[in-house]
C-alpha cells in the first residue's frame, strides 16, 4: 500500500464521510476506537481526534497515535467543541499538529490532506542536510543524531527543516507561527514553546545536547552540535 492515503476519524460524520469520499474517491476511511486500527505501513495519514471520547481521552489517543510506528508520523488535528488556550496547549503537548473548534467540515479536512497543513516544506530543501552530528534528509522524512534515527513528529520535523536550512538565524515566535502556515491571530506564542519542547526532547532521546537555544527575548536558533 505504499503511497495510500488514509484518513481516521474517532467520531462518526456519516454526511462528512459520503462527502469527502466523493471529493476524493482514491482515500481510505477508517475508524479510531479505543485502540489504534491496524494499517499497512508506507502511505500518508491524517488523524482527526475528538476532545472528547467515550472510553479514553482525545489526549490519551493522541499520545498512543504517536506511540504506533504506522501513526507515528501522521498529521493529527485535534477536534474541540470549544476550546480555552490551557486545553489548546495541552492537545499540542500530547502530540496534535494543529486543532479545530467547532465543526469540522470537509474544506478542513481537505486543506490538511492537499497542503498538509500546517507542514510547509522550505522551498530550498535539499536531498540532504548535515550539520555538525545531525543529518535531515527532508525528501526522505529522516533525521538522525551520530546515526541514531531522531523520531519527529509532522509538525517539529517541519519546524526543524526552518531551523537547519536557516542555522544562523534567530526565529521569533512570530516568524516560526507564518512558516507554520497559520494565521498569527489564531496561535498562541506559547503554542511555539510547547513546539519546540517536543523539538528538544526528541534530540535528547538520542543524547543530543541542546540544539536549540532560547535567545531572550527575541526567539530562538538552532545550535549546531
Amino acid at each position: 500500500m505504499t503511497g495510500s492515503k488514509t484518513v481516521l476519524f474517532t467520531s462518526q460524520n456519516p454526511s462528512l464521510f459520503v462527502d469527502l469520499q466523493r471529493a476524493r474517491p482514491n482515500i481510505a476511511l477508517a475508524a479510531i476506537g479505543s485502540t489504534v486500527p491496524a494499517l499497512e505501513s508506507g502511505g500518508d495519514v491524517w488523524c482527526f481526534v475528538d476532545f472528547i471520547l467515550p472510553d479514553i481521552s482525545g489526549l490519551e489517543m493522541c499520545r498512543r497515535l504517536r506511540a504506533e510506528p504506522v501513526t507515528q508520523k501522521s498529521t493529527i488535528t485535534m477536534l474541540f467543541e470549544q476550546a480555552d488556550k490551557e486545553m489548546l496547549v495541552r492537545a499540542l503537548q500530547a502530540g496534535a499538529d494543529d486543532y479545530v473548534v467547532g465543526e469540522l467540515s470537509l474544506d478542513e479536512v481537505l486543506q490538511r490532506i492537499e497542503h498538509g497543513a500546517p507542514h510547509i516544506m522550505p522551498s530550498d530543501a535539499a536531498d540532504k542536510v548535515e550539520l555538525g552530528d545531525v543529518v535531515v534528509e527532508p525528501l526522505a522524512y529522516r533525521v538522525k543524531y551520530k546515526g541514531q534515527r531522531v523520531n519527529l513528529a509532522p509538525n517539529e520535523f517541519q519546524l526543524l527543516l526552518h531551523f537547519v536550512h536557516s542555522p544562523d538565524k534567530v526565529f521569533s515566535r512570530e516568524d516560526l507561527i507564518q512558516l507554520s502556515g497559520k494565521p498569527l491571530d489564531e496561535i498562541e506564542s506559547r503554542t511555539v514553546d510547547v513546539w519546540i519542547g517536543r523539538l528538544r526532547r526528541a534530540f535528547k532521546k538520542v543524547g543530543a545536547p541542546e540544539v536549540i537555544r532560547t535567545v531572550r527575548p527575541i526567539g530562538y536558533v538552532f545550535e549546531i552540535p
